[in-house]
């Protein structure tokens, strides 16, 4: 069958064992022709669609799909396409309950993350390289929040973070307690700010791949950091 050509699936009949699909946008076959191929698999649990990030994903598609053709879909990946934070979440609230999410090298921001953060309790696999706007806190929460997470990318952690402190005028932590010391032509003033650290609860984590900053000229802190 000539899968390129639209009329082809109308031909098709429902897929009702199908539960794992891979997709790409420059396969050569339409974007709604792949759409329409994903809506009759109403046992689907795995969906991977490569996209292009001149090639907008067809949102409304794939969240009408998610939850209403097959809502069974717990392994979600989105990789490379235009994907813009809003619409990231709105996939993500489309979905019933997600397991492990892909969206590399998209545009998820705080508005998907806070979509995602439904799913905590049961993700084990989160894929967020070169996301721009996945921030170093959204990186903690993350780590402090999914108990059965093995796999994590991100872009960045910063070590800030990690230890639960703010500001720019931090130089040295204690166990609870960190000390900066500004000095003035007339005074020399020292600032205590509190350090509220959270354990990471991922115990179980297999891969872990992120950039960690901030510890430049500061290794007072890796202990704190790395314990």
């Amino acid at each position: 069958d000539d899968l390129t050509q639209p009329q082809s699936l109308d031909q098709w009949t429902v897929f009702p064992a199908l539960h794992s699909l891979h997709l790409s946008v420059n396969s050569g076959m339409t974007i709604q022709n792949q759409l329409e191929w994903i809506q009759k698999c109403p046992k689907l649990e795995i969906l991977s669609w490569s996209g292009e990030n001149s090639v907008r994903y067809p949102v409304s598609g794939i969240c009408e799909a998610l939850s209403t053709r097959c809502p069974l879909v717990k392994d979600l990946c989105l990789e490379e396409g235009l994907l813009h934070d809003r619409d990231a979440a709105r996939i993500i609230d489309s979905c019933a309950k997600l397991t492990s999410l892909s969206v590399f090298e998209s545009g998820f921001g705080p508005i998907a993350f806070q979509s995602c953060s439904r799913h905590f309790s049961a993700l084990t696999r989160l894929d967020f390289g070169r996301c721009q706007n996945c921030t170093s806190a959204m990186s903690q929460r993350i780590l402090t929040s999914c108990p059965n997470l093995t796999y994590y990318r991100a872009t960045f952690l910063d070590a800030r973070d990690i230890i639960g402190i703010a500001g720019e005028t931090t130089h040295a932590i204690g166990d609870v307690s960190v000390e900066a010391t500004q000095s003035t032509d007339t005074a020399t003033t020292t600032i205590v700010t509190e350090a509220h650290p959270q354990d990471w609860v991922c115990l179980n984590l297999q891969s872990l791949t992120i950039f960690l900053c901030g510890l430049e000229n500061k290794p007072e802190w890796q202990q704190q950091v790395l314990r």
